[in-house]
């Protein structure tokens, strides 16, 4: 701890108090700064001394004086938020505990070394060399594991105080495991590559569990404050579902890593023959952070039927002293709402000292989704959301041939949106019976392209899929010169939300992996996920292209063939679109299609 003497307040809350800043900083100036802001390494190290004039009263007995000061003029408000810290080591004691930490070494790409960890001076260090690559380094393991839940967070933090090693790239790593330690997202500074960055390896389409990992691009603007490699807070926030990254608390990414046992790693590795790590960390804490929940996180319901006593869950003691007060919100009032509710929001009250849960009814009104989520203005945090999904019968919803001489724009709109980031010219239009997207990128890369998206949005569930079909007549892929062929270039179909925040894309990719399914999240762009069912189908003839979507995943069939089942949670708002893309500037593409189906069939039993 650098010789400071520090005093910890662990159930006061100063956020939200109602005095002013000005006062809070005259308070913090009687406080040692926190070595959790950089200002502190620089400047702190020692207890100042006493101005002349001042009482030789020891320095806690003042600090004491000042917080109970502080506290009887400025009280703090109420605060719901229940946070815990379970875990805490600020290395002062120059000792590295066997009861706290287990040296490790997860495997990254084998590279081996002489790296470890060292406490002194008040701080965790890595150091060593690389003597085999690639990317050597070594970890210490908490020993205590945690389990995480909607209901209860977990939130693993510490300061990366710098990070100086030399050679072609070092990183400083904070590791989230599942329990088997084979399942990961790698949290870093690659500070010779992405900087800051993750790795993940989950076992699903998306995994980068070697080398530069996913650029985070929050933290990587160069005229940012991130790739200082000097001090800063790194902190990840498991729920069981995902993983969120965060620098100094800015938000950077949230990663799916669907585990609820976990085991965290901190360390340090480098990357070639001779290279160095050279990490600094300290203060390193976990915390669990009861959150609002509700009971369930799905329902389906039938136009006009309502669902009774949804249970809304607080953190027990929330509301030990004081009433809380927490709304539940619909995204689409038109949808579903909650009973008793105004303009789709209903105010729940706890009551002090009372119980933790109340139930509320759910109305279904119109077809679609709506997301219900908790809010509430004492930052209690929300551990969930619930999907309402509101069908109708099973029948067709949309069908098409494309005979006209125009397209219907009651049922599809133009999209000229790209599959990644490329621009050029292209038409989409129906001619002589289908429908014909085609064009050129001749503007910038890659894979720019178009597609026809239905103006509808349409749903699926268990009980009632959502079933899509189109023929995808040919595949032409010239390029503009107009003897040769693309690159690249594809042709197919999207399940998407409307912004394609979400999307599963399934077509074929002529010059690279063939039939084959894109996702997002997971491998939203490039090369998708090859489909071995349909490796031996390489003609640019007509084909039937199908889809089966029912909330939870999509079955993926060609020609009537079964190919692969892929992971698509969305219950609703889910549009189809048809599209043609090329890949670089000068590749072209001309795809073809017709007897587009949309309907929503009874389940197979």
């Amino acid at each position: 701890m650098h010789g400071v003497t520090r005093l910890y307040l662990s159930t006061v809350a100063v956020r939200g108090s109602s005095k002013t800043q000005k006062q809070k900083d005259e308070f913090m100036k009687e406080l040692p700064p926190s070595r959790e802001t950089p200002a502190t390494l620089a400047t702190w190290r020692h207890h100042p001394r006493p101005a002349s004039g001042l009482s030789c009263v020891p320095r806690h007995f003042q600090l004491l004086a000042a917080v109970i000061l502080f506290l009887t003029v400025c009280p703090p408000r109420a605060a719901a938020q229940i946070t815990n810290t379970v875990f805490f080591d600020d290395f002062a004691d120059g000792v590295i505990d066997a009861n706290k930490y287990q040296p490790d070494a997860p495997f990254f790409e084998g590279g081996q070394g002489d790296i470890h960890a060292t406490e002194a001076n008040g701080v965790l260090e890595f150091t060593g060399t690389v003597s085999q690559q690639w990317w050597a380094g070594a970890t210490l393991r908490i020993v205590p594991t945690f389990t995480v839940s909607d209901e209860t967070n977990v939130v693993i933090s510490v300061d990366r105080v710098s990070e100086a090693g030399i050679g072609t790239s070092s990183r400083s790593a904070l590791w989230t495991m599942d329990s088997t330690r084979t399942t990961f997202v790698l949290f870093a500074d690659n500070q010779g590559e992405n900087h800051w960055e993750y790795n993940r390896k989950i076992n699903e389409a998306g995994d980068q569990p070697t080398g530069g990992g996913t650029a985070i691009a929050a933290f990587d603007d160069l005229a940012g404050p991130f790739l200082d490699e000097g001090l800063h807070r790194m902190k990840a926030v498991a729920n069981g579902r995902t993983v969120k990254l965060y620098l100094d608390d800015v938000f950077g990414a949230e990663v799916k890593f669907p585990f609820t046992n976990l085991v965290f790693q901190i360390g340090s590795y480098a990357r070639a023959n001779g290279d160095t790590a050279d990490t600094t960390f300290d203060n390193l804490r976990v915390e669990t952070v009861g959150t609002a929940t509700f009971s369930t996180t799905s329902l389906t319901l039938t136009s006009g039927q309502t669902a009774p006593s949804v249970t809304v869950r607080i953190p027990p003691g929330a509301n030990a002293t004081t009433a809380i007060q927490v709304r539940v919100v619909s995204s689409d009032p038109a949808v579903a709402i909650p009973a008793g509710g105004t303009v789709g929001t209903l105010t729940l009250t706890f009551a002090a000292g009372g119980s933790n849960t109340k139930t509320f009814d759910v109305q279904a009104l119109g077809v679609g989704g709506a997301q219900f989520t908790l809010q509430d203005d004492i930052g209690l945090t929300a551990g969930n959301a619930l999907d309402v999904t509101v069908i109708g019968g099973p029948g067709l919803r949309l069908q098409d041939d494309f005979a006209g001489a125009s397209i219907d724009t009651n049922k599809w709109q133009i999209n000229n949106q790209p599959f990644e980031t490329g621009a050029g010219t292209f038409t989409v239009a129906p001619s002589n019976g289908v429908l014909v997207i085609t064009g050129t990128l001749d503007q910038s890369d890659a894979w720019g392209g178009a597609s026809l998206k239905t103006t509808k949005s349409y749903t699926a569930t268990k009980d009632l899929p959502l079933s899509v079909e189109i023929d995808r007549v040919s595949i032409d892929p010239t390029s503009s010169d107009p003897v040769t062929p693309s690159t690249a270039a594809r042709t197919g179909i999207f399940l998407a939300t409307e912004d394609r925040s979400k999307f599963l894309f399934f077509g074929q990719d002529l010059g690279e992996t063939g039939w084959e399914v894109n996702t997002n999240p997971g491998n939203p762009t490039g090369s998708g996920t090859a489909i071995p069912a349909f490796v031996t189908v390489t003609d640019t003839n007509s084909h039937r292209l199908k889809l089966v979507a029912d909330g939870e995943g999509v079955d993926v069939y060609l020609d009537n063939r079964f190919g692969r089942r892929f992971d698509f949670p969305v219950s609703s708002g889910i549009y189809v679109e048809v599209g043609a893309y090329a890949r670089i500037t000068g590749d072209a593409v001309t795809g073809k299609f017709d007897n587009a189906r949309i309907e929503n069939v009874l389940p197979c039993v």
